[in-house]
């Protein structure tokens, strides 16, 4: 089955469903860092009340699954039960064969979370538009049931169902706007902001009664990365530690802050968001909030030690660069005892046309050191395929050999040496992606001797990073094989 964007059918099965979903919903859309501003804002919504000590009941949706599919699909941030969702899907399979539907699997996973926060009664649902925002399976929520609706980074991704310019995309991810209902536009690049902001106009033109909000940018305390913000706010506003990694983060966080605002403007029948979101349980929150898979530090145990492992979901080009920003301001800060420096990377892309692979992997093989450093930098590459995931055939892994080709008119063998298995694996799903395995011990065993010929002795101190990067399905395996070695790895 394939990706088949359109609401008709969900329209149609909704009725028949044994709960209408009633509840109030935050609905975000985005290319980049949709995932971000709705683990920001749920973290945010599910302080205590500092007056009453009464908690929010909060639920959230993202896609794809981090490891396992119930992943999707969070109550109080924690997984719904296998048992439970088991349960639930098989209802919407029912009612899907039994009225004809033939609903996808995205689309039956959308309905399955729906009624899984209709049953558990959450007070507010954070709702992670899967592909696009008009056709999307989450924008079949009730416009009575949206807050408000947001907008993160658009950038170029699925161009075979979105279209092929940033405008174009963003006029199909604005819309998840609902008339009489606020629509938060949060920062864009230098490069996009102009067309998303055009196409997002002209989309809510149509519509007069949408109020838009566009937000700032917040800024870092100067002489620190990513350590603080202002909360610009009616009253004197906190600084707050963001344990997100990249510069990036803050971009999402003002997105975030910008729904925050229209929360605390908005009447609500059962919650006052003024006596909930103070700017000390804001502050807290922010500080407190977790999101695997997006510039994640990790220790990995290979062949008796650990190593640290940098994890990120960078499957677009847009994505890619932001990752490769991070790494520089990395490489800007090593100490000058780190004479040599090695990247290995661990990549996996998924097969999505007209998106080309080495659009993405281009920024990663081109890492920079300061200009004033006198350390010495190399790259390596490995591929991998990553396992298929949960009820989702029409995702296909690249072949590892193919992305070695792609990047062939990039860079030499010699300056940036390759790694694959000795012929390509296929994965079924849920099996162990043994070619990861495989790759995590080449990364941490590279030849010792790769230096001698840049005149480096063979113990001077070297400084290793790995990255495992690329597909979001990859980040997943690298989860199941790092919880694996330790269950309680955060």
């Amino acid at each position: 089955m394939s990706i088949d964007l359109c609401l008709s059918r969900l329209k149609q099965l909704l009725p028949h469903l044994p709960l209408q979903y009633t509840r109030p919903t935050i609905h975000i859309a985005g290319t980049n860092g949709k995932g971000s501003v709705s683990a920001l804002v749920s973290s945010i919504l599910n302080e205590s009340s500092p007056s009453t000590g009464r908690q929010l009941s909060i639920g959230r949706f993202n896609s794809p699954h981090p490891v396992h599919i119930t992943d999707c699909i969070l109550l109080n941030h924690q997984p719904v039960s296998v048992a439970s969702y088991e349960a639930t899907r098989g209802t919407v399979l029912r009612v899907d064969q039994e009225y004809g539907t033939k609903l996808t699997p995205f689309e039956i996973l959308a309905l399955t979370a729906l009624q899984l926060f209709e049953q558990a009664a959450v007070e507010i649902v954070v709702m992670e538009v899967g592909m696009g925002g008009r056709l999307d399976a989450t924008n079949v929520i009730p416009t009575e049931c949206i807050l408000v609706s947001a907008l993160s980074a658009v950038d170029l991704d699925h161009q075979a169902f979105l279209g092929n310019t940033v405008g174009a995309i963003a006029t199909e991810k604005a819309g998840i706007a609902r008339r009489g209902k606020p629509f938060v536009l949060g920062p864009q690049s230098t490069s996009n902001q102009d067309a998303v902001a055009q196409a997002v106009k002209v989309k809510l033109d149509k519509d007069s009664s949408v109020p838009i909000r566009r937000d700032r940018r917040i800024s870092t305390t100067e002489g620190s990365y990513n350590s603080g913000f202002r909360f610009i706010a009616v009253i004197n506003p906190p600084y707050a530690i963001l344990p997100l990694h990249g510069a990036h983060q803050l971009d999402n966080l003002s997105t975030a802050l910008g729904i925050v605002r229209v929360l605390l403007s908005l009447g609500h029948p059962h919650v006052d968001f003024r006596k909930l979101l103070t700017l000390d349980t804001v502050k807290s929150r922010i500080e407190n909030v977790q999101w695997r898979g997006r510039l994640s530090w990790h220790e990995y145990s290979v062949s008796g030690r650990k190593i640290p492992v940098l994890v990120d979901g960078a499957h677009n080009p847009a994505s890619s660069r932001t990752l490769q920003t991070y790494i520089d301001s990395l490489l800007s800060a090593l100490s000058p005892c780190h004479k040599r420096v090695h990247i290995a990377y661990i990549l996996a892309l998924s097969h999505s046309p007209p998106k080309k692979p080495k659009d993405t992997l281009e920024p990663l093989l081109a890492p920079t050191l300061d200009a004033t450093s006198s350390s010495l930098l190399s790259v390596s590459a490995g591929f991998v395929p990553f396992t298929p995931p949960t009820n989702m055939p029409w995702v296909k892994s690249i072949p590892p050999t193919e992305l070695a080709l792609s990047i062939q008119d990039l860079v030499s063998a010699e300056s940036v040496p390759i790694w694959t298995l000795s012929q390509d694996v296929s994965l079924a799903e849920g099996e162990k992606n043994i070619s990861l395995e495989a790759a995590l011990d080449w990364a941490t065993n590279l030849d010792k001797h790769q230096w001698e010929d840049r005149g480096e002795e063979e113990d001077s101190e070297v400084q290793q990073l790995v990255v495992v990067a690329g597909s979001l399905y990859l980040v997943a395996d690298f989860y199941r094989l790092l919880d694996s070695f330790d269950p309680k790895s955060p």
